[in-house]
């Protein structure tokens, strides 16, 4: 495991925010990633960028990343996971703040970090502040409800959010968001390394609920754009595995997950998804079915 940084100094154009870092966690998507990499420098030259990379490939233009775009390439082993990808990077930040940043997503004109940051600098208790996607209607918050008795999380998107404002920049408060946001550089918020895809997203958001110390908020005003190149099929064999889902199952207790914006419930210990087909059917009489349909399959 190495850390290598690039010995080029910035050229000072650009906007340049020297509390933050870009933590960019990279698995097996290099052209994606340096797609990502450029976008950033488009618009922050001089901003400090990790790349946190747990894969494989030869052909990465590491030479590149470190010398031309000034960036620093921290090598962890295979398949350790985007969480701790994120965590091995974050140990290494030294700024305030950091946005974190799948190798999947593209910088544009309206991803303004700064927005991000006086969020963060007005608001002390808020740990995150978690930003929009362009492909989405609007910004996306979520309530995250707990029911220990029946074993379900049920996620709610927030149709009318509760707006506040710091000059121009809106949010926010929600207990889950997208994970494409600004974070406090502080031990306590960090992500669980044994969830290395997927549910480690929920698993955080849950956490950072439970505990109590610090808030989360989702604002309109920062926007990033997903990358639309295909994902090489090592990509796709190594992310789409299901047994993390039920890892989260065993450490929290909550076998069925209800997403109900998208009117899915997920039966974590077995990993099978269901869709609400039938709006005459209370969503929550989806557990029951979900329990009816898990168990024929699973004879």
């Amino acid at each position: 495991m190495g850390l290598y940084k690039s010995s080029q100094r910035g050229n000072g154009k650009g906007r340049l925010l020297r509390d933050i870092t870009v933590v960019i966690t990279a698995f097996e998507r290099p052209e994606k990633c340096l797609a990502c990499i450029k976008s950033i420098r488009q618009y922050y030259p001089d901003i400090e960028i990790i790349i946190s990379d747990n894969g494989r490939r030869r052909a990465w233009p590491r030479n590149e990343i470190i010398g031309r775009y000034k960036c620093r390439y921290l090598k962890l082993p295979f398949d350790c996971g985007t969480n701790q990808a994120k965590n091995k990077a974050f140990d290494r930040v030294k700024t305030k703040y950091i946005v974190t940043c799948p190798d999947d997503f593209e910088f544009i004109k309206e991803t303004k970090l700064e927005n991000f940051k006086a969020i963060l600098d007005s608001v002390p208790d808020i740990g995150m502040a978690c930003g929009s996607l362009r492909e989405d209607k609007g910004a996306f918050g979520a309530w995250l409800e707990i029911n220990r008795k029946k074993a379900y999380y049920l996620i709610d998107r927030i149709k009318n959010p509760a707006w506040q404002k710091i000059g121009d920049v809106r949010y926010a408060y929600a207990d889950y968001s997208y994970l494409f946001g600004m974070l406090r550089n502080e031990p306590d918020i960090r992500f669980d390394p044994d969830l290395k895809i997927g549910i480690g997203h929920l698993d955080f958001m849950l956490q950072l609920k439970l505990a109590g110390k610090w808030k989360l908020a989702f604002t309109p005003d920062v926007i990033a754009d997903r990358s639309r190149r295909p994902d090489s099929p090592e990509y796709n064999k190594y992310r789409t595995r299901g047994e993390f889902a039920r890892l989260f199952y065993e450490k929290t207790g909550l076998r069925y997950g209800i997403i109900k914006y998208k009117a899915k419930v997920r039966d974590l210990k077995y990993g099978q998804t269901l869709y609400g087909t039938m709006p005459q059917i209370n969503l929550y009489d989806y557990i029951e079915i979900a329990r009816q349909v898990t168990k024929a399959n699973v004879k």
